[in-house]
């Protein structure tokens, strides 16, 4: 039989994340605006051009619904109810 086998372990790398306005392209589009400040749709929501973001931090809040978060992983865990 061997030796007992180790559990796995998963390490969460933000490193590894995509950049702020690449994501919010994908699950914010479309996005408008330039420079830091930008806006696109709530999907938490439903709503077009609610949600403002920094396309630097990721730091997000939409007007509308009151959603907000610090970064990237705040929306796609609200987004996802996780």
């Amino acid at each position: 039989r061997g030796e007992p086998r180790k559990p796995l372990t998963a390490e969460f790398r933000r490193d590894q994340l995509p950049l702020p306005l690449d994501y919010f392209a994908q699950f914010a589009a479309p996005v408008t605006g330039k420079g830091l400040q930008r806006a696109g749709a709530c999907h938490i929501h439903g709503g077009s051009d609610s949600l403002g973001f920094r396309s630097d931090t990721g730091a997000w809040l939409c007007r509308s619904c009151g959603a907000k978060g610090g970064d990237i992983v705040d929306h796609y865990m609200q987004m996802h109810g996780v």
